[in-house]
């Protein structure tokens, strides 16, 4: 038996329920060798992908009670947006089905709201680039007290109270003992101020790196522009969604290769060695990975 189907169907309430709808279809086909054509009238319930109605066999002028099942096997359907594997049971046909494939047409929400993938791959598999060598200590003491900065900020904007233990007295003394420590840290310098460091330890590492303070202030303002742009908003953006291969390092590769390419647009290539600078940068892109893997890990 082979047949072509097509039909027209309308919401009897909202869309979004999938509730009930009601449909007319028809089918031409060839039962064997004899010709084959029918048309049914169908109420199916999209939110469990059933249905139920009569269905008129045309050459034997005979009724039949249909059954009909939906799944779209995957998500977001299959072959095409929307697309659905359908069998239809004749349950006073000898218990005959047929099986085949529903294809919309003409349906603006068919198989868009469920994308297919439910999760979102945030870095892919790839070489990693060659790492800038350390131009000397002073410069890498001033990365390591950066480093620091940027791990108190971390706790004090993201502070880890989902504490493990064996009960809640165990979980409740770790929670107050970590928030004890951030307590003792603000007394020292407060969350403004540690953010006002750790831009100003950015600098000094420029500084440190170029030899000038006025050509620091301007890599730093271009290195925290490049940072926001490439690496922390499109993270942000994903935030709430399941992610795979869940790390910052391939955006932080991307973010040092436009920090190299404007270096190189504005000239600076040709007034000092670039090199101490890119690696402060590529210390500084591979700081948010650091406290994302740690607050993934412990808190």
């Amino acid at each position: 038996m082979v047949r072509a189907e097509a039909g027209i169907a309308r919401t009897l309430v909202s869309p979004a329920i999938g509730l009930l709808d009601a449909g007319l279809e028809g089918y031409l086909g060839l039962r064997g060798t004899a010709f084959d054509a029918g048309i049914r009238a169908l109420f199916q319930v999209p939110y469990l992908g059933l249905g139920t109605g009569i269905e008129l066999d045309v050459p034997n002028q005979q009724f039949n009670w249909i059954v009909t099942a939906r799944s779209p096997l995957r998500r977001g359907g299959i072959l095409t947006p929307g697309g659905l594997l359908r069998i239809n049971w004749y349950p006073m046909e000898s218990h005959g089905f047929t099986v085949g494939l529903s294809l919309p047409f003409g349906d603006p929400l068919a198989g868009r709201t469920r994308p297919i993938r439910d999760y979102v791959i945030v870095s892919n598999g790839f070489a990693l680039p060659k790492r800038s060598l350390s131009p000397g200590t002073q410069i890498d003491a001033a990365l390591d007290s950066l480093r620091m900065s940027a791990t108190w900020i971390r706790k004090i904007t993201a502070p880890f109270l989902d504490q493990d233990g064996r009960d809640i007295g165990i979980a409740d003394a770790r929670a107050g003992a970590y928030l004890s420590a951030l307590r003792a840290r603000l007394a020292v310098r407060s969350s403004e101020a540690e953010m006002r460091f750790f831009h100003a330890q950015l600098e000094r590492a420029f500084a440190l790196a170029t030899g000038s303070d006025s050509l620091a202030r301007t890599l730093a303002a271009l290195a925290r522009r490049t940072l926001l742009d490439e690496v922390l908003i499109p993270y942000n953006s994903l935030l709430g969604q399941q992610k795979r291969h869940d790390e910052l390092v391939e955006l932080g590769i991307a973010a040092r290769g436009r920090f190299s390419r404007v270096i190189a647009m504005m000239g600076i290539d040709s007034r000092i060695p670039v090199d101490p600078a890119l690696y402060v940068f590529q210390c500084l892109t591979e700081m948010p990975e650091t406290e994302r893997a740690r607050l993934e890990r412990v808190g």
